[in-house]
């Protein structure tokens, strides 16, 4: 507690590294909670006020059904929006990859399954992402949520493909 301020001098990145170690270890939620209890949330990038609850939540939950999260999607139950999001990356300087998932979990964490599939859901978002990462952050949408059976099947979905390409474009005269 009385060093705390101390951290203020330590690189982000350096902070990162470390906080990715216990996020990835068997005492992850412990140890974040006690870094939280003894007033290190300020120093280390994360809002005020972080969802502790939510943090909570989704660690028992990949426990009790052995799921191994990601650093950043077990992170993003702390946060509650893109600006926080931003603030955290802005202190701890994670990879563009990292920040995008952290994102686009809070966006999609609380999305409504689809009332005939609650695959299609997860379809849409895939046919309509706009990066190439946007399969691994689907299945990280789906470890958080502790939707083992949807994740299952997602991996085994073969997205359509567009049967016109630019080369047919090209071709035709377009």
């Amino acid at each position: 507690r009385n060093n705390v301020e101390g951290l203020k001098v330590i690189s982000g990145e350096r902070i990162w590294m470390e906080w990715k170690k216990i996020l990835v270890g068997n005492y992850a939620a412990e140890l974040t909670l006690k870094m939280l209890e003894l007033g290190l949330g300020p120093y280390i990038g994360l809002p005020a006020n972080p969802n502790l609850q939510e943090f909570e939540r989704v660690w028992k939950a990949s426990q009790a059904k052995n799921i191994k999260l990601n650093p950043t999607t077990l992170l993003a139950g702390l946060l509650a929006n893109e600006e926080e999001v931003l603030d955290l990356h802005g202190r701890l300087k994670m990879s563009g990859a990292e920040r995008d998932n952290a994102i686009f979990i809070i966006e999609h964490r609380q999305d409504q399954p689809h009332p005939d599939d609650p695959l299609r859901t997860y379809q849409y978002l895939q046919v309509d992402g706009r990066t190439k990462d946007t399969s691994t952050f689907i299945q990280e949408v789906l470890a958080y949520k502790g939707e083992l059976d949807l994740l299952e099947r997602f991996k085994k979905w073969d997205p359509p493909r567009f049967p016109v390409t630019g080369h047919h474009l090209t071709e035709a005269g377009v």
